[in-house]
């Protein structure tokens, strides 16, 4: 470090009697406009009786150059005219008030001159040690000066107070950051002189009823600026008050929030992102306070308690961080990136209650939280169904792993355009069809009827499939059994999918698809299901049995054992009543499936295999054979049936 650095330059000059009140030396040449300020402000204060031994000093920035002017004034009752003072002007260039660590040091500086007293010591510049540290000011006056000034009440004294005074102005000077400090004005007004210009520390000489009692407790903010103002180190409010203090825009104002600020971070506990905002209103305002709150720089610099996922919407949008520039969108992204998977869940819940949350700052800030949530996240119920449903258009690929049915249909729909591949859509179809359908969702559906088919039997199987949805597939029989059969395996589903078309036959499937659909690995249809199954494909069947005679073989033996036991669903006979041959004198449905094989015998397909696994009787068999030569051959075969089977 070079000396230069370790020392800081202070201008003077001095004011006094001289054919009038004048600047009598300086050590630098001000403007026209300053000097007649100076020439002003240093004269004898209205109303002001100065004693021997007596002084008061002033402070304000200077228009013209932006220094800052410290005077102190004392009484000169050997100049030949009566009032005449001496004041000293210590000149403090903005780069000095920024610099100077300890203001208390100025205290030194001032010299008191004489009447015959060479005025050349004022025309030199004053260099002060950059650290040099000053005694520690008392307490009591310090508090009395904070209190007098954050809280905008003249501060009275029955007599000038002194050099204890002094001491405690300038401790209460050094702590505050240098946009306060350039700002920071106090004047002494004796008796009852009036006061233009209010918006400093006002020091009242004179009888006046105390505004404070004495016995009060200090408030929290006030013992903790005090303390920090009599330390004698550099303590962590200091830190946080020079750091955050910089871009307030009412640093009067701002120094005791950011105190009580600080004094909540220290309890562990925080200030709301609406307690800061109702301190600091304007999104630039406090701006180095909110992006460490937010995150936004390096938690090496800040001073301050990070917000939680919540605080940080609020403030975010609240504060109108991107769009009035304290964050950059490049910082809003690293920073949600680095939020934790609790925080950023808080954060999505904090966006659900965000009105037009789909603008501006919230848009934004919804998008970063949306890029890095966990998909296990969207799955918590107090996760708002907008910002989900948000996510999944954002990341589709998540959709298929995704338990659609907590979204509203209204955002099911809309993901329809953004789903990727087969198992998506499913998922999004099976959440249409669980609950009751719309205009909309039919109209949705209507394109997709193949692939909604298909989910629809999966749900028919699992009892999950709104029954309003039943009515939708018959009319698309064709289409949707020549598309979805195939994908279909077991004869559950495949019972199930006949059931959906309501057993239409308006389709070009062959029957022996149907077959080896439920041939298929799947889960067993119960023996209800079963029966229906085999009722519909005998239908099928009938209209070309030599082609489908493996098939009938099959599933008449079964039909038979149900019809003797009178077992089928009202659904089953009913579409047996409706296909199954005409038998004049009775509605048996036995005699009409043997009256099936009859026809089908008729036809030219040899039946012997299917009579070979019907326990006919003798009366049934020459039904079934209609008493012809060849019948009666078969029933010869039938007599001797059980020394046949080896």
């Amino acid at each position: 470090m070079t000396q230069q650095s370790l020392t800081m330059t202070v201008e003077q000059a001095l004011y006094g009697y001289s054919d009038g009140h004048r600047q009598l030396a300086a050590s630098v040449q001000l403007s026209s406009v300053d000097a007649y300020e100076l020439a002003t402000r240093s004269d004898l204060a209205s109303n002001a009786r100065l004693g021997p031994g007596m002084s008061y000093v002033c402070g304000f920035a200077l228009k013209d150059s932006g220094a800052f002017a410290f005077i102190k004034t004392w009484p000169a009752p050997e100049m030949p005219r009566p009032g005449c003072v001496w004041s000293h002007v210590l000149v403090l260039p903005r780069k000095f008030l920024t610099g100077q660590v300890n203001l208390g040091v100025l205290k030194t500086l001032f010299l008191k001159p004489g009447s015959r007293a060479a005025h050349d010591e004022y025309s030199r510049k004053i260099e002060v040690p950059r650290l040099l540290k000053s005694g520690v000011a008392d307490r009591f006056e310090v508090q009395r000066i904070i209190s007098a000034y954050y809280e905008g009440r003249t501060l009275h004294y029955a007599e000038l107070p002194g050099e204890k005074f002094e001491e405690a102005l300038l401790a209460a000077w050094s702590q505050q950051w240098p946009k306060l400090r350039a700002a920071f004005q106090f004047r002494t007004v004796f008796g009852s002189a009036a006061v233009d210009d209010d918006r400093g520390l006002i020091v009242r000489i004179g009888p006046s009823n105390p505004s404070r009692s004495t016995n009060t407790a200090p408030e929290k903010w006030l013992s903790a600026a005090t303390a920090d103002a009599t330390s004698a180190t550099i303590t962590p409010l200091r830190r946080f008050l020079w750091r955050y203090g910089k871009d307030t825009a009412r640093p009067r104002t701002a120094f005791r929030p950011l105190v009580e600020l600080h004094l909540a971070d220290a309890r562990g506990s925080r200030r709301s992102p609406a307690e800061i905002l109702e301190s600091f209103p304007k999104p630039l305002d406090a701006a180095t306070l909110k992006r460490d709150a937010l995150g936004v720089t390096p938690s090496a610099l800040s001073l301050t308690r990070r917000l939680d996922g919540e605080e940080f919407v609020m403030l975010a949008i609240s504060g109108q961080a991107l769009s009035s520039g304290l964050i950059s969108r490049e910082e809003l992204e690293t920073t949600v990136g680095t939020l934790d998977q609790r925080d950023l869940k808080r954060a999505a819940i904090a966006l659900g209650s965000v009105q037009d949350s789909k603008i501006g700052d919230a848009a934004a800030l919804s998008e970063a939280v949306s890029r890095v949530i966990e998909p296990d996240a969207l799955s918590d119920e107090a996760m708002p169904i907008s910002f989900v449903t948000g996510v999944l258009a954002m990341r589709p690929e998540l959709i298929k792993a995704f338990d659609a049915a907590r979204l509203d249909e209204a955002g099911i729909l809309g993901l329809f355009d953004v789903a990727e591949g087969r198992a998506a859509e499913d998922r999004l179809i099976a959440a249409i069809m669980s609950r009751l359908p719309s205009n909309q969702s039919l109209a949705t559906l209507g394109r997709r009827a193949s692939e909604a088919f298909v989910v629809a039997v999966g749900l028919s199987t699992e009892g999950g499939l709104h029954e309003r949805w039943r009515p939708f597939f018959p009319s698309r029989a064709r289409e949707v059994v020549a598309r979805g059969l195939a994908e279909l395996k077991g004869s559950k589903q495949v019972g199930h999918a006949v059931a959906l078309i309501d057993f239409s036959t308006e389709h070009d499937v062959k029957p022996s698809a149907f077959v080896e659909a439920a041939g298929r690995a799947g889960p067993s249809a119960t023996e209800a299901e079963r029966t229906d199954l085999d009722v519909y494909l005998l239908v099928l069947c009938r209209w070309n049995p030599a082609r489908s005679i493996d098939i009938i073989a099959d599933i008449l033996p079964r039909l038979r054992k149900v019809a003797l036991a009178n077992g089928f669903s009202v659904r089953g006979r009913a579409l047996l009543d409706r296909h199954l041959p005409y038998v004049s004198e009775s509605w048996d449905l036995n005699k009409r499936l043997l009256k099936l094989l009859r026809n089908v015998r008729r036809d030219g397909v040899n039946i012997d295999r299917i009579v070979e696994r019907m326990p006919l009787s003798k009366d049934e068999l020459l039904y079934v054979f209609d008493e012809d030569g060849d019948g009666l051959n078969s029933l010869v075969l039938r007599l001797f049936w059980p020394f046949n089977l080896g």
